[in-house]
């Protein structure tokens, strides 16, 4: 539903600027993700959102860690609208037994 609401978006602006973020819960190649990127399960649709952190180092990529695996739990998707897009997960919380949460934030700085 959320793919075609941004879809929705695009179709009426082909540049609209669209950001859809927050703590989806799901890693970034799980069907749910893939769905929102692409309008199917698998993947295999055109990918109208693109996430941002995928640019980052491999090391880098997790805002979480369970039990000593880093994963990707938190996500900042964009469009082509935004062209100018930098990420940085500030890891400040996964990796530290006393943390004000356990995920860390992300900065991303974003120019339309």
């Amino acid at each position: 539903m959320e793919h075609d609401f941004v879809q929705h978006l695009l179709d009426a602006r082909k540049n609209a600027a669209v950001v859809v973020l927050g703590d989806l819960n799901d890693y970034q190649f799980s069907p749910a993700l893939s769905s929102l990127r692409t309008g199917t399960s698998d993947g295999t649709g055109p990918s109208i959102l693109t996430d941002p952190i995928s640019t980052l180092p491999v090391d880098q990529q997790y805002t979480y860690d369970y039990e000593g695996v880093s994963e990707v739990l938190d996500h900042i998707l964009v469009t082509q609208g935004v062209k100018d897009c930098t990420d940085q997960v500030a890891h400040v919380n996964s990796e530290y037994a006393n943390q004000a949460s356990d995920h860390d934030p992300q900065v991303v700085d974003l120019k339309p």
